[in-house]
């Protein structure tokens, strides 16, 4: 509880007496990490965003040596089946060759129709009004610790998507240490969670660690684990249990020896790189027993998701072109638990895969720069189960999977199975360097087979944007 207070207070102090901060993707995102398959790094661990406290290649206006600022945009109209909109304005300011100490503070607020295919990732201070607070201050202690505190969203692994930690959904308060010694990087997270439940806000709070080890300057692995865990249960009030914030202890020995239900998470992720290629890798486990496993029974408890993709770089006419070929398959119940206080999400939103669990896709994708203009072509295929009456068929973590049909015999799409086909294009033209200011319009196409009514829809959009955060339309 000592913990939360601190936090909360340090939060509040900044956020009242500097700039609101703007949610920047650019640290984390995919979209724009041009990682080391250039010039393979030993010591540069990419499947960990943000990773460099004092490294800024975001175009901002220098105030001074050590300041800089950027005024963002987000200002859309969108036609399906009736206008909807979003119109945002806010700013970003930077610390700049600070040696130890670094900051991001920044705000977003306008307004949107919730209905639209525009995603906020902010609070929304009436049924049309968003306000987008988010902020990030480190320190780096020595050339083996740093530490970070904020308001944010991070990220994990080389992919499109993230099954182990995404950029997905709201921003959440948090602490990270890092710790870095021989090729190894060391972070841990403590997370202040929260949902909507019954129209009261209810705390629930995840601690995770994640092992990057760069075994080559090509090869690099990663151990992934979270634990997430309520405050109070019908017994006591447990607070940050003082258990998982030991940064040197497995979780799952951990929550049996504590008698708790608590949600154990874990993971693996691999990459290889060459040349201009990476080939990458994740594997989800929520919860698995062995003998099902080899006895291939289906078993719903095999709550398993994995994830294999390649990204290259190549040329056509000395023109740069950035591709990616993944996949992504997530079997039935992965992610969910009891309750909304003990699955893997944050307010209303996976802390992983967009779409929760019950899934599976292939996404390509292609982008280009020339000169001042930009293009993008996203296509994703696949398909997902959605729930039958009041029965749980594994796709919406935010259901209980008590409430199952049926305990073995799971395969992916199981429920009503929805086949999709998302085509996304995109061209913009940058308007203002110094905060990645664009002029965009995009096109979507959307096919979903169990959709009653219009399978079919064709969503143009037209708007002007900061290139500054990922607004996942691509799913």
């Amino acid at each position: 509880m000592i913990f939360k207070k601190i936090f909360i207070f340090i939060l509040w102090f900044f956020v009242n007496t500097t700039v609101f901060s703007q949610y920047k993707i650019d640290w984390v995102g995919s979209a724009n990490n041009v990682d080391t398959s250039w010039a393979p790094n030993i010591n540069y661990h990419s499947s960990i965003y943000p990773n460099n406290l004092n490294a800024s290649t975001d175009p901002f206006f220098e105030l001074n040596k050590k300041m800089g600022i950027a005024p963002l945009v987000d200002i859309g109209l969108q036609l399906d089946g009736k206008l909807n909109f979003r119109s945002g304005i806010g700013i970003a300011i930077e610390s700049k060759n600070f040696n130890k100490f670094y900051f991001r503070l920044g705000g977003v607020m306008g307004f949107e129709k919730k209905d639209s295919l525009f995603h906020s990732s902010g609070l929304y201070l009436s049924k049309s009004t968003f306000f987008i607070p988010t902020i990030r201050m480190g320190y780096k202690l020595n050339k083996f610790f740093d530490g970070q505190i904020g308001y944010d969203k991070n990220f994990i692994g080389d992919g499109c998507r993230s099954l182990l930690l995404s950029d997905y959904g709201k921003p959440y308060p948090f602490i990270r240490l890092n710790a870095k010694f021989w090729h190894i990087d060391y972070s841990i997270y403590y997370q202040f969670l929260s949902e909507n439940v019954n129209n009261n806000y209810r705390s629930k709070f995840a601690s995770t660690h994640y092992v990057s080890w760069n075994a080559s300057r090509w090869w690099n692995f990663g151990i992934f684990e979270s634990v997430i865990f309520q405050p109070r249960d019908t017994m006591l009030y447990r607070g940050f249990d003082a258990e998982y914030l030991n940064p040197m202890v497995f979780f799952r020995p951990q929550e049996y020896s504590l008698g708790s239900a608590d949600n154990v998470i874990l993971g693996l992720n691999a990459s290889y790189k060459w040349n201009r290629n990476v080939a990458y890798g994740q594997l989800i486990i929520d919860d698995f027993i062995v003998k099902q496993l080899v006895k291939r029974t289906g078993w719903w408890g095999n709550k398993i998701g994995w994830q294999l993709g390649w990204k290259f770089y190549n040329f056509y006419k000395k023109q740069l072109i950035k591709s990616r070929i993944e996949i992504n398959a997530i079997r039935p119940f992965t992610y969910s638990h009891t309750n909304e206080l003990a699955n893997y999400g944050n307010q209303g939103m996976p802390l992983a895969h967009p779409r929760g669990a019950n899934n599976c896709e292939l996404l390509y994708e292609s982008s280009s720069k020339i000169k001042k203009f930009y293009f993008k072509a996203i296509l994703d295929i696949g398909y997902f189960g959605i729930n039958i009456d009041n029965l749980n068929y594994g796709s919406n973590i935010y259901w209980s999977y008590n409430v199952r049909p049926f305990d073995f015999h799971w395969q992916i799409g199981e429920g009503i199975r929805n086949y999709f086909i998302v085509l996304n294009l995109h061209a913009a033209y940058n308007l203002l360097k110094e905060g990645n200011i664009y002029a965009f319009a995009e096109t979507q196409f959307r096919f979903d087979s169990a959709i009653q009514g219009a399978k079919f829809k064709l969503i143009p959009t037209i708007g002007i944007r900061s290139y500054l955060w990922n607004d996942y339309r691509n799913y």
